[in-house]
Order: structure tokens, then C-alpha cells, then sequence
């Protein structure tokens, strides 16, 4: 018999957490830019 796993938590990306451009929505971050403004400023 194989036992069964519990599915990973599923939490909010650490870089989205106080992000004004997107928001946590049931289970997935949705967000209004195409790319990460975050992303761009550690880039940059």
C-alpha cells in the first residue's frame, strides 16, 4: 500500500508580499505588470 503525501503548502512568493501591483488571490498571485517591477529594480 503506498501512503499517501500531503500536497506542499501553498503560500505567497516571498517578493510579492506588500507589493502594490498585484495581489494574493485564493491560491495563485495575480498581478498587473507583465514583468516583476521588483525584478526590474534588482536589475537595474
Amino acid at each position: 500500500m503506498v501512503a499517501k503525501q500531503k500536497p506542499p503548502p501553498i503560500i505567497q512568493p516571498l517578493k510579492c508580499r506588500g507589493c502594490i501591483w498585484g495581489r494574493w488571490q485564493d491560491t495563485v498571485q495575480v498581478c498587473a505588470r507583465v514583468r516583476c517591477v521588483k525584478d526590474v529594480e534588482m536589475v537595474s
